[in-house]
C-alpha cells in the first residue's frame, strides 16, 4: 500500500496496513539531526513519512528593507509589512524556533492603511518559490523547477502530495497582528470581511494556478490557529458571522482530503469547524488541555484526527516515556480515523536517535 492509498483510505474510514505518518520540525531540529547522522537527507523521506508538504507563500508583498540594529537585535521591515526584531544570539529560543523574530509594529492597522496598500496583495507565481532578501524563504524553493522536481519525486515514491497554506483568518492576523485584527473584528467587521474575501480570492487563484501548471495536489493542510489555550480568540457568534462563510467556501473547494490546523484548546471551535466542512483536525495540542482520548472517541469516526502525541514527552529523550506515550495512544486512535503527528512540532532538543525510536514505535503500534 503506497502513501496515497494509505492516507485516502484513512480519510474514508477504510482499513490500512499501518498508520499514516507526517510531522513538522523546527529548522534548528533539522540542523541538529544533520550533525547527528542524517546528513543531507530530507527528513520526510529519511523517516518514510506519508505526506509530503508543498507550499504557497501567503505573505503580503511589501518590499523588505533593513531598519537598524543594536548589540542584541537586527530590525527589519518584512514582506508582510511588519517591523521585526531578530535576535543576534543564536542560543536565543526565538533563534532556535521556527519563528524569525518579534513583531513590534504593523503597516496595516486601519481601513485607510488597507485602502492604501491592498493593490500590492496579489496572486502570482512568485508565491510558489518566494525568497525575500531579509526574511527569506519559508520552505527553500529557489525556483519553479525546484518545485516541479520536488513534485516529481513525491509522485515517484507514491507519496501523498499536500499543499500547506494559511487560511484567510490566519493570513490577515499575520498582516495586522492578532490584537489589531481582533479589535477590528468588533469595531469594523466590514473591513475584516473585505480583507478575508481578498485573501480567499488570492488562495483560489493560486489553487487554479497549480492545476494549470500540472501540479495538482492529493490533499490540503490549512493553517488557522483560531484558538489558544483557553478557547477561541473570538466568540462562536463572531465566527459564524465573519469567518465561517469563507471557511465553508474554502473547505468545499478543497474537497474530501483536507486537514485544518489550529493550536490551542479545541472544545468550542471543533464543532463549528466540523459544521463548516473540515475533514481532519490537527494538532490536538495536549499542553492546551485537550483530552486526546475524549476527542478521538467523539469525533474520530467523522474526521481524521491528526496529532496528540505530546511533544514535551518526546523532548525528554526518555525512550520509556516516549514508548508509553505511543503505546497508550496509537492503538486507540487506530480504531478510528487517525494519522500520526506530534501535538505541535518537533523542537530542537529532540535527538535524532529519539525520533528514530519514536517513528519505529509508531509503525510498530500502528499496524492493523
Amino acid at each position: 500500500m503506497d502513501s496515497i492509498e494509505r492516507i485516502k483510505r484513512t480519510f474514508r474510514g477504510e482499513s490500512v496496513d499501518r498508520v499514516g505518518i507526517v510531522d513538522y520540525y523546527w529548522g534548528e531540529t533539522i540542523v541538529r539531526w544533520r550533525r547527528e547522522g542524517m546528513g543531507d537527507a530530507e527528513p520526510d523521506y529519511y523517516f518514510d513519512h506519508d505526506i509530503i508538504y508543498f507550499h504557497v507563500d501567503p505573505r503580503f508583498g511589501f518590499e523588505e528593507r533593513a531598519i537598524g540594529e543594536d548589540d542584541d537585535y537586527r530590525i527589519i521591515y518584512t514582506i508582510d509589512g511588519e517591523t521585526l526584531k531578530i535576535p543576534k544570539d543564536r542560543t536565543n529560543i526565538i533563534s532556535k524556533s521556527d519563528v524569525l523574530g518579534m513583531p513590534v509594529d504593523y503597516t496595516i492597522k486601519t481601513r485607510e492603511d488597507w485602502e492604501k496598500y491592498k493593490h500590492l496583495y496579489r496572486a502570482g507565481e512568485w508565491r510558489l518559490h518566494s525568497n525575500p532578501p531579509l526574511s527569506g524563504s519559508w520552505f527553500g524553493y529557489p525556483d519553479l523547477e525546484y518545485y516541479r522536481a520536488r513534485y516529481r519525486k513525491a509522485v515517484a515514491h507514491g507519496k501523498f502530495k499536500c499543499l500547506v497554506f494559511r487560511e484567510p483568518y490566519e493570513c490577515i492576523r499575520e498582516i495586522m497582528g492578532t490584537d489589531t485584527m481582533l479589535l477590528q473584528m468588533a469595531a469594523d467587521p466590514a473591513l475584516i470581511v473585505e480583507m478575508l474575501r481578498w485573501n480567499l480570492d488570492i488562495t483560489l487563484e493560486m489553487l487554479a494556478m497549480l492545476d494549470r501548471l500540472g501540479l495538482p495536489m492529493d490533499g490540503y493542510w490549512v493553517w488557522g490557529d483560531i484558538a489558544y489555550n483557553k478557547g477561541m480568540f473570538f466568540s462562536p457568534g463572531m465566527y459564524r458571522e465573519i469567518l465561517m462563510p469563507f471557511h465553508v467556501e474554502l473547505f468545499r473547494r478543497l474537497g474530501d482530503y483536507m486537514i485544518y490546523h489550529t493550536d490551542g484548546f479545541m472544545h468550542d471551535c471543533l464543532p463549528l469547524l466540523l459544521e463548516a466542512g473540515i475533514r481532519g483536525i490537527n494538532p490536538i495540542e495536549i499542553k492546551a488541555g485537550n483530552d486526546f482520548f475524549g476527542l478521538v472517541e467523539e469525533y474520530g469516526d467523522r474526521i481524521v484526527m491528526t496529532g496528540g502525541i505530546d511533544a514535551r514527552v518526546i523532548s525528554t529523550n526518555d525512550r520509556a516515556a516516549v514508548a508509553c506515550e505511543i503505546e497508550a495512544k496509537i492503538p486507540v486512535a487506530m480504531e478510528k480515523k487517525y494519522v500520526y503527528h506530534s501535538d505541535h512540532s518537533i523542537p530542537y532538543d529532540v535527538s535524532l536517535d529519539t525520533y528514530r525510536f519514536l517513528i519505529d514505535k509508531v509503525k510498530e503500534c500502528g499496524r492493523s
